[in-house]
């Protein structure tokens, strides 16, 4: 089988990984949300992480869906505030490698992320993906946002992503999301050539078997690839949080850096000097890009 070019298999492989959680094991808690708050709380409790997360995903022939159980030590009313609002979300997913920009339509429920390869990407020659937000709920008790795109690049379809959050105590709340995604023959292919060639060496953080000498086999593949990106989107909900104000950007990117190198083996992504500039660049286009509606000048790729 050729070897699909490098742009193509790169963006497809991050494209999917952006929208996936994927853990290891059994499936303990599936997709219907919080309804049992005990045993979210038990998984999080037995889960190997040093983080207080439960990671759970289902693989399909033409897609695949995960789920995310995390205790953050939030103020339930402190989710709602930001977690309601489209913006936030484009302040939590640039933080990602993979995204030159996002941009956001408040009054019409829309979000934009502008897709690309992990060096600098003129937003203008960026894959787009449209996403439509809405909240279901978001008061004293539950808050439920979802992010839904009909369609992406390269045979992806049908993304979406769901956000719920409960109060545990005044100053703790249960967080769970669910991600789903379908996607096509074209981008199955893809992903399996990807898999054979370049993606062959990168690795997961569940422990799949041990070999002969005791040691830990991780998992890899589509699993390994989702479950480095699932950490990635924790790490940034939890640096925005953390760095929440809007001239507090600098701090953020260098936290969330700070939070991914916790794990190098699995996502030292590239030099911190490199990522902070890179994304300097990209928040003004994303910037550029937000005063302007959402639409980047053509350019030449070339």
């Amino acid at each position: 089988m050729p070897q699909p070019s490098k742009p193509i298999a790169t963006l497809l492989a991050a494209l999917i990984t952006m929208f996936l959680l994927t853990p290891a094991g059994q499936h303990v808690l599936g997709a219907d949300r919080l309804t049992d708050i005990d045993r979210a709380l038990e998984a999080i409790a037995d889960s190997p992480f040093d983080e207080p997360l439960h990671l759970e995903s289902v693989e399909e022939d033409d897609g695949v869906q995960g789920d995310i159980h995390a205790l953050m030590n939030i103020p339930h009313e402190a989710l709602v505030a930001a977690l309601a609002r489209v913006e936030t979300w484009c302040e939590i997913l640039f933080l990602h490698i993979n995204v030159k920009a996002c941009v956001h339509d408040a009054d019409d429920g829309q979000l934009t992320l502008f897709m690309g390869p992990r060096r600098y990407q003129d937003p203008a020659v960026s894959e787009q993906i449209h996403f439509r937000f809405r909240v279901d709920h978001a008061d004293d008790d539950r808050l439920t946002v979802s992010l839904d795109a009909d369609r992406g690049p390269h045979g992806l379809r049908g993304v979406s992503m769901e956000v719920q959050a409960v109060p545990i105590d005044e100053d703790t709340s249960l967080l769970h999301m669910h991600y789903a995604l379908r996607y096509g023959r074209l981008a199955r292919t893809v992903l399996a050539v990807y898999f054979a060639f370049r993606g062959r060496e990168l690795i997961g953080f569940t422990i799949a078997e041990t070999d002969e000498a005791g040691d830990p086999v991780y998992v890899d593949g589509l699993r390994g690839m989702i479950e480095r990106n699932t950490v990635r989107f924790y790490f940034a909900l939890k640096t925005y949080f953390r760095y929440p104000d809007p001239d507090q950007l600098q701090a953020r990117l260098e936290h969330w850096f700070d939070l991914t190198e916790r794990h190098p083996d699995q996502l030292r992504i590239r030099d911190r000097d490199d990522y902070l500039a890179q994304k300097a660049r990209e928040r003004q286009d994303q910037e550029d890009l937000q005063a302007t509606g959402g639409l980047p000048e053509a350019t030449d790729p070339w």
